[in-house]
C-alpha cells in the first residue's frame, strides 16, 4: 500500500508503479479528500482515516501488507502501524521534512505560518506552483505539475482544511489552522 502526501493523490506514486508491480501487488489510493476520492464530512483525524484504511484492507481480503508512506501519508501509517504492527511486513517511512526538496529552506516552519491557506487550497495552479517549484530545488517537470493540478478536484482544499482543523495542534491552539 502507497500511502501520498500533500499535495499529491495516488498518482505521485505512478513514475515507481510499474517496477514495484513487477514484485508486489500495489495499492496506491488518494488519502481521504484527496485526488478522487471523496470529500464529504466526517472524520479527518489522521487516527480516524487510518482506521478507514485499515478497513478498506479488510474488506478487499488484504491481511499482511507492505507499507510506502510519505509526508501526510506518514501520519496515516503511524497509526495503522501502532493499531496492528502484526499485518505489516515490510514498511519505507517517508517523511514530511522540506530540507529533501531544498536544503536552503530549513527550517520551514516559517513556509506555512501565516501562509492563506483557504486561498492557496482553492487555488490548485497557485499550490501546486508554489510546493513544486518554489520549494523544489530541482522543480518538477511540466507535464507533473500539470498532473497534480487535474487531480486537485473540487472540494479538496476543504478537505485538507478538516485534516488541519482536527490536527492535535488545532485543537489545542498551537498553531494556525484555518478556521
Amino acid at each position: 500500500m502507497l500511502l501520498h502526501g500533500i499535495p499529491q493523490s495516488w498518482h505521485m506514486w505512478a513514475p515507481v508503479l510499474p517496477e514495484l508491480a513487477r514484485h508486489f501487488r500495489c495499492i496506491a489510493i488518494d488519502l481521504k479528500g484527496y485526488g478522487q476520492s471523496h470529500k464529504g464530512c466526517g472524520d479527518y483525524r489522521h487516527e480516524g482515516a487510518a482506521m478507514q484504511m485499515l478497513a478498506l484492507l479488510d474488506t478487499i481480503g488484504i491481511g499482511r501488507y507492505a507499507l510506502f508512506s510519505h509526508d501526510r501519508g506518514t501520519m496515516q501509517a503511524d497509526y495503522m502501524v501502532a493499531a496492528d504492527a502484526g499485518r505489516v511486513t515490510r514498511w519505507i517511512r517517508g517523511s514530511q521534512h522540506f530540507v529533501r526538496f531544498h536544503p536552503d529552506l530549513a527550517p520551514q516552519e516559517h513556509l506555512f505560518t501565516g501562509l492563506d491557506t483557504r486561498g492557496v487550497l482553492q487555488d490548485p495552479v497557485r499550490l501546486m506552483t508554489y510546493m513544486f517549484g518554489r520549494l523544489c530545488k530541482y522543480p518538477l517537470p511540466r507535464e507533473q505539475v500539470a498532473r497534480a493540478i487535474q487531480e486537485w478536484r473540487p472540494g479538496t482544499g476543504l478537505a485538507v482544511e478538516r485534516y488541519f482543523r482536527s490536527s492535535p495542534s488545532a485543537r489545542t491552539g498551537s498553531n494556525a489552522a484555518p478556521a
